[in-house]
């Protein structure tokens, strides 16, 4: 009966040793498995930043030039305005000059006039003496 009993004894000690060893490997299966995990989450968060810091780059660079077409369209549109008032400037200084021009020619024939007139009026007078 000793004999059963140590060896009831021996086979409990050796399943007992056995399921140590499996949960021993399941242990080390179990932070295997987590540090794969946390491999696999810090990959994720570092796509993530990349991708992040990439569309950030993105988003500026696309703002950059929405800035410079719209200063290069506030550009243009200064331009076009300063010749419309440059051409509108031109337009009215020929305006002014035909009016001065014609003043002066308007009084140059009214003197001319008025030296005949004066002409006229004297040798009729001188008619008359």
């Amino acid at each position: 009966m000793m004999d059963k009993r140590k060896e009831h004894i021996q086979n409990e000690v050796s399943a007992a040793e056995k399921a140590h060893e499996r949960a021993n490997e399941a242990v080390k299966k179990q932070k295997e498995e987590l540090e794969k995990a946390r491999n696999e989450a810090y990959q994720i968060i570092e796509n993530a930043k990349k991708q992040a810091d990439t569309q950030g780059d993105k988003i500026l660079a696309n703002a950059k030039e929405q800035a410079e077409r719209t200063l290069e369209q506030a550009r243009a549109e200064i331009e076009r305005e300063r010749e419309k008032a440059v051409a509108s400037l031109r337009e009215q200084t020929a305006e002014l000059s035909v009016m001065l021009a014609s003043k002066i020619i308007e009084k140059e024939v009214n003197a001319e006039e008025q030296a005949e007139e004066i002409e006229r009026f004297l040798k009729q007078v001188g008619d008359r003496i």
